[in-house]
């Protein structure tokens, strides 16, 4: 009984891992009896967190009780990052995700923690080099499918990125169906506000993925010139942000500078520090909201601190 039911806690927390549906963890969650596996448990919960639909004190309790040993190691350090992304800390996540090796039975989610670690610090190269890590384990899982695709997206792979979801035979899934959105949307190309609407329309679609197909319907408005559609629809998608994701709400701000509600991309942006996904974008908003305030000196600072002017945001 005992190897049967390993079995089955193994499958179920694969499958969670590989589609990042909150149905699906519940699932796995259930297989897990009282004080079982704990480690698991908590990075199971992490995920659901990521997703918007778990509160983070519930994670930060459950990591608490993992113990700190070998045998927990690797589940707990993927909770550990998986909780400091979603509490907005990217440069505490890295560090943990830094101490994970992708071996073993869950060697695709470890690459994918260490992923996204990389990618909300900016390190877009090992983020995508860890995505075709968990991809080359898990070949149909749009979960890492999607995760490759943001990482080459974001570097100014649009074609890359495209492939990556098109190798994924499940196109309808609104992890696969987003990606390309913000894909599209982010290399100004036809169909992001149809696949945006193709996320939002799936009953599986999770928070925070309604809240950036959300993002993405602005972002389209905005760049059409319908700046009070734009303004409308960025302010509903920013009423749920997607936990600790500085990269939202920079390019929220970004649409509502378009649609000219400074006063509303400042404080969309309000409080953020440290590491982002894209600084090229911080700074661009940043010196676009000091120019908005009437301070030519801050902004020619912010534009000073722009690593590079992706050619998809000039």
């Amino acid at each position: 009984w005992h190897f049967v039911h390993a079995a089955g806690v193994e499958e179920a927390a694969i499958a969670a891992g590989d589609t990042g549906r909150p149905a699906d963890v519940e699932v796995a969650l259930g297989t897990l009896g009282e004080g079982e596996m704990p480690g698991l448990r908590a990075r199971l919960l992490a995920m659901d967190a990521l997703a918007g639909v778990r509160p983070i004190d519930e994670v930060a309790a459950a990591l608490e009780r993992v113990p700190e040993d070998e045998e927990h190691l690797s589940e707990r350090l993927k909770a550990e990052t998986y909780l400091r992304l979603a509490e907005g800390e990217p440069a505490a996540a890295q560090s943990v995700a830094g101490r994970l090796i992708a071996i073993g039975t869950y060697a695709a989610e470890t690459a994918n923690a260490k992923s996204l670690a990389a990618f909300a610090n900016g390190d877009l190269g090992t983020a995508a080099n860890e995505a075709r890590g968990a991809t080359s384990v898990h070949p149909e899982a749009p979960r890492y499918a999607a995760q490759l695709a943001l990482s080459l997206s974001l570097s100014g792979d649009a074609d890359g990125a495209l492939a990556a979801l098109d190798a994924v035979a499940a196109p309808e899934a609104p992890a696969i169906a987003l990606a390309r959105a913000r894909t599209l949307a982010r290399a100004r190309r036809e169909g992001a506000a149809e696949a945006a609407a193709a996320a939002k329309a799936s009953e599986a679609a999770t928070p925070t993925e309604r809240a950036w197909a959300t993002l993405v319907e602005a972002w389209v408005a905005a760049v059409a010139g319908d700046h009070a559609q734009a303004r409308e629809t960025a302010a509903a998608a920013l009423e749920s942000p997607p936990p600790g994701d500085s990269l939202f709400r920079w390019r929220a701000a970004e649409v509502l500078l378009r649609a000219g509600d400074a006063e509303a991309a400042r404080s969309a942006v309000a409080g953020l520090s440290g590491p982002t996904p894209d600084p090229s974008l911080a700074g661009l908003v940043a010196a676009g909201l000091a120019v908005a305030a009437g301070d030519g000196s801050a902004a020619i600072e912010a534009l000073g601190r722009v690593p590079a002017i992706p050619a998809a945001l000039v």
